[in-house]
């Protein structure tokens, strides 16, 4: 399983765009925590009002999806339309929360300075352990670099 992650990890570093990395590690992610999906979101201002961009999603058993392209920000998603997302924002801290019996969803700030700028979404069946929330980070300082 290390070998894996190691080698997923080399050939998310071998990416020089950012729509090649962002699929890299959400596939990465999948695969390390034996999620159901990951999604990366990029946060997007439009006048005043937080919205999510969604630049990469896989789901177990399916291919990746495509990077949204929107020119017209109000067609996305408001943040405050998922209350346990805008908590993570304004906090800028890991939420885990159950919506249903069995799913556990996961939110992590995507951080560049002191500023979130994006969140990464888990669809799992578990919490995830301190430990693996580390390791999280550590691949999304990735990101950031």
């Amino acid at each position: 399983m290390k070998d894996v992650i190691l080698n997923s990890i080399a050939e998310t570093t071998m990416h020089r765009d950012r729509d090649g990395v962002h699929s890299a590690i959400v596939k990465l992610l999948l695969d390390f925590l034996d999620a159901e999906s990951v999604a990366i979101y990029r946060l997007v201002d439009d006048d005043g009002v937080t919205r999510l961009l969604n630049y990469a999603e896989v789901s177990r058993g399916n291919k990746l999806a495509p990077r949204i392209h929107c020119d017209e920000p109000s067609t996305l998603r408001e943040l405050s339309a998922v209350p346990e997302w805008e908590l993570c924002v304004r906090r800028q801290q890991v939420v885990q929360y159950s919506p249903s019996e069995g799913i556990v969803h996961a939110v992590l700030p995507i951080e560049a300075e002191r500023d979130v700028v994006g969140l990464l979404f888990i669809n799992g069946r578990t919490r995830l352990r301190a430990r693996v929330i580390d390791h999280i980070h550590a691949i999304l300082q990735i990101l950031k670099n």
